[in-house]
């Protein structure tokens, strides 16, 4: 488990819910939500046994220890521009990330997704 002690930040809202679950070795599919309803759009997940993070709106995201590494994401972010979320969605990839997808940017190939730099070209 990621301790707060360990990184000088805590984690994000379900980030206590999410690490426990990675304990148990249990499938995790990840909704990061942010934006104005960011929080209606995890509660929706977590109601629904689907994993999910929030981004509480006009936060930095750079305070909390995201428990994202190795995992593939999707970025919910419906009211975010498109610098927010390039720039989020990077991040998670520093953090561990294995893929972000944001579906509510689309480049010439579909959904925008972001990949470790080393995964980057390579198809």
């Amino acid at each position: 488990m990621i301790s707060r002690a360990a990184t000088g930040r805590k984690l994000p809202p379900y980030g206590k819910d999410l690490a426990k679950k990675r304990l148990s070795g249990a499938c995790i599919n990840l909704f990061v939500c942010c934006g104005k309803q960011g929080w209606d759009y995890a509660r929706r997940r977590v109601r629904n046994n689907t994993d999910a993070l929030v981004l509480p709106h006009g936060e930095d995201p750079k305070k909390y220890k995201w428990p994202v590494r190795g995992l593939d994401v999707l970025l919910c972010w419906p009211d975010g521009d498109y610098a927010s979320i390039y720039g989020f969605a990077e991040f998670l990839i520093q953090q561990g990330a294995k893929k972000v997808v944001a579906p509510w940017l689309e480049d010439k190939d579909g959904f925008l997704s972001f990949y470790p730099a080393k995964h980057r070209g390579a198809a």
